[in-house]
């Protein structure tokens, strides 16, 4: 799913679809087609985590399913963790940030989890959809950091998908069009 310039999309958006259009047509639609969103994300269990981007999505999913309720969870907003259920169609929308390194106001560092903890903690399956993204809080570490941060991820997903390989996983890239190069 591309956005197209008249939609309201998320920063970056472009996924592999859960099920061929049905995600990119319920997305990209307008209002009106509210029911084939609902269709498409009915019993799903939706993990988001990374940067405030792909908390641009969770926030893009919020407004454009109105079915969909935040819930307070009384945390900081910008490293949450934050969620939003659908009840009627049995629709979580989770999102929490990446870890530390975080450039953020103040959060508790209980607040705090690394993504592939989080994975590991995921018990998978059909219903479930992981998203996350990872980079441009780590860009000002040695790229050892980084690179130990992304094969850590990788293992926990292929765990994820030994244990429960109809899971479905989308990995965002991070946006790189508002930084100046020289």
């Amino acid at each position: 799913m591309v956005c197209s310039a008249d939609a309201a999309c998320p920063a970056a958006a472009y996924t592999r679809p859960f099920k061929a259009d049905d995600v990119r047509q319920a997305l990209d639609a307008p209002a009106i087609l509210q029911p084939k969103r609902q269709q498409c994300l009915k019993d799903k269990n939706i993990y988001m985590m990374g940067d405030s981007t792909m908390r641009q999505w969770f926030e893009f999913f919020v407004k454009a399913m109105p079915t969909l309720k935040q819930m307070n969870l009384h945390v900081q907003y910008q490293s949450g963790p934050l969620i939003a259920v659908d009840v009627d169609n049995n629709i979580d929308l989770h999102w929490r940030a990446h870890g530390v390194p975080l450039r953020s106001r103040k959060a508790a560092f209980a607040d705090l989890h690394y993504i592939s903890n989080e994975i590991d903690d995921l018990a998978g399956g059909p219903h479930t959809v992981i998203m996350f993204n990872l980079g441009p809080h780590l860009t000002t570490y040695p790229l050892d950091f980084f690179t130990h941060r992304v094969l850590r991820i990788r293992k926990a997903v292929l765990a994820l998908l030994q244990r429960a390989p109809d899971t479905t996983v989308i990995i965002k890239t991070v946006n790189t069009g508002y930084k100046v190069t020289l």
